[in-house]
């Protein structure tokens, strides 16, 4: 029997009856017969050829993966997988210890999201269409994706005792890739450390960096807590995890302010008043003019009595509270104006006669008018 596939003729040779010949076309094929011989009486002309058979081929469908990136731990990225064929289409990718199926998806491009925790390599492992019958396709490409582990970071510090503004010391533990960026807040205002450089014998793998830095806290009780940490990781940088808090208690500084203003006769006596805000008692240095003199142990309200020889500036120019904190404000100088006593030498000695007028002479210093008292 000769038959044609509508571009060449094929024989089938000693068949018999009900023969099923198996064919592969390539793409949609119509069959028919061409001529039948029977063997037993070779001269005789077949009565008639008739029937064909069409086969239509389907287009079987064809996968293609990509996406290769590098991430951040805790991260998601997509892998695109390109279809061709008649949808909707099946999908079955790994990653290499799982299987993952994507279901009835109607798009060619089709995304499918994934979170690995470490660097881990996917792909196609089969691809079915919509035609009837199923056809399997063809699939390739792989998508890599590289998993940078997130940095961590932990605040730490418990600090009492410090002067307002005074720099102190806390600290921050780090773990990833150096250097780090972190930022960090004091409940108003953010800061930022730059460049956190560790040694060179660092190891990023199992290593963990301590880096200490100075704050300057206001008054009463400061929380410091962490707002960021972003590590030096390609092609960008990873946020990570924070942790922790630091504390820091802070006192006021002192303040002082000194009265006394007046004026008085060279000689005498008179206080110098000290108003203290603060936690005394309180210690430092005050000025008399250039002389520089020393205060101790002293309360709110206390006096030191002065006794200056000429017009004098008194003003205080150190001041510690009883913690050792320095003083904020040493408040405004103090005059006291002092005045010379007066000084007089009567001269005059000579020889009169009674009745006669003689001179007395009156040498004298002071300011103004003097009066005598002549014995």
């Amino acid at each position: 029997m000769i038959y044609n596939n509508g571009q060449e003729n094929d024989t089938l040779k000693n068949i018999q009856d009900g023969h099923i010949e198996t064919v592969s076309p390539t793409n949609s094929t119509n069959y028919f017969l061409v001529d039948v011989t029977d063997l037993a009486n070779p001269n005789c002309n077949p009565s008639g050829l008739t029937g064909s058979a069409f086969v239509n081929v389907n287009t079987p469908p064809s996968a293609t993966m990509s996406g290769s990136t590098t991430i951040c731990e805790g991260e998601n990225t997509n892998l695109i997988i390109n279809l061709t064929g008649i949808g909707p289409w099946n999908v079955v990718y790994t990653d290499g210890s799982n299987n993952f199926d994507i279901n009835n998806t109607n798009n060619p491009v089709t995304i499918a999201s994934v979170s690995p925790t470490s660097d881990t390599d996917y792909e196609i492992i089969s691809v079915t269409d919509n035609n009837t019958p199923v056809c399997s396709g063809t699939f390739s490409g792989t998508a890599e994706i590289k998993v940078n582990p997130k940095p961590t970071a932990e605040i730490f510090g418990n600090v009492n005792n410090v002067c307002q503004n005074d720099p102190t010391q806390i600290g921050v533990n780090l773990t990833g890739t150096a250097p780090w960026t972190v930022r960090y807040t004091d409940g108003t205002i953010t800061y930022t450390l730059s460049n956190i450089t560790p040694d060179a014998s660092y190891d990023p793998a199992t290593d963990t960096y301590n880096h200490l830095f100075d704050v300057n806290p206001v008054s009463g009780t400061t929380t410091y807590t962490l707002t960021e940490v972003l590590d030096s990781s390609t092609p960008i940088p990873c946020s990570g995890d924070i942790s922790g808090t630091a504390t820091v208690m802070a006192y006021d500084r002192p303040e002082v302010e000194i009265t006394g203003d007046t004026t008085l006769c060279m000689g005498q006596t008179t206080p110098l008043s000290f108003n203290f805000d603060g936690d005394g008692p309180f210690s430092g240095n005050y000025t008399a003019n250039e002389d520089t003199l020393e205060f101790n142990n002293l309360h709110d309200g206390a006096e030191i009595n002065v006794t200056p020889e000429a017009n004098t500036i008194y003003r205080v120019v150190e001041l510690f509270d009883t913690r050792g904190c320095p003083g904020l404000n040493l408040g405004g100088p103090v005059s006291i104006n002092v005045n010379q006593l007066p000084t007089s030498e009567i001269s005059g000695a000579d020889t009169t006669c009674y009745g006669e007028q003689t001179n007395l002479i009156f040498d004298q210093t002071g300011v103004g008018s003097l009066n005598h008292n002549l014995y």
